[in-house]
């Protein structure tokens, strides 16, 4: 079962990050992109409703699959993302979506992370590095 309910405060990560999480980021230094002073990021269950993150979605599809071989992507779509087994998150600043990320229970003890996705005004700001820490943390408790 999903952990229902899950709301998250995170502030982005410092630029002395351990050298895996570093890695993990995209690397490089921290605070290079154009997203105003992120302080602090609210990560939350999305029911997927918002037409803002409708709207990243089909940018991140667009993408997955405009930059796979044909049969090859496999983001999900709105529905796939709605499917029992299947927690889906959005990171916030304030009123602004940042970004989502998506977590598809495989087994009792396996999972594949899904849908990362950065608003690519937000990236290089610790985004994807927050929701992938949030993922994984969460990852515990199915």
């Amino acid at each position: 079962m999903l952990n229902a309910g899950c709301s998250e405060q995170v502030a982005p990560p410092t630029p002395d990050l351990s050298p895996p999480l570093a890695t993990l980021a995209g690397g490089g230094e921290r605070g290079r992109g154009t997203w105003p002073s992120l302080n602090l990021m609210r990560i939350i269950e999305d029911d997927l409703s918002d037409a803002r993150v409708l709207d990243l979605l089909r940018i991140h599809l667009a993408g997955s699959r405009a930059n796979t071989a044909p049969g090859s992507a496999h983001a999900l779509d709105v529905a796939g993302l709605q499917s029992p087994g299947i927690g889906f998150w959005t990171i916030w600043q304030d009123d602004a979506l940042l970004g989502c990320g998506a977590l598809k229970q495989l087994s009792s003890d396996h999972g594949e992370i899904k849908s990362m996705h950065t608003e690519q005004a937000a990236r290089r700001n610790g985004v994807g590095s927050a929701m992938l820490r949030h993922i994984v943390a969460t990852s515990a408790h199915y």
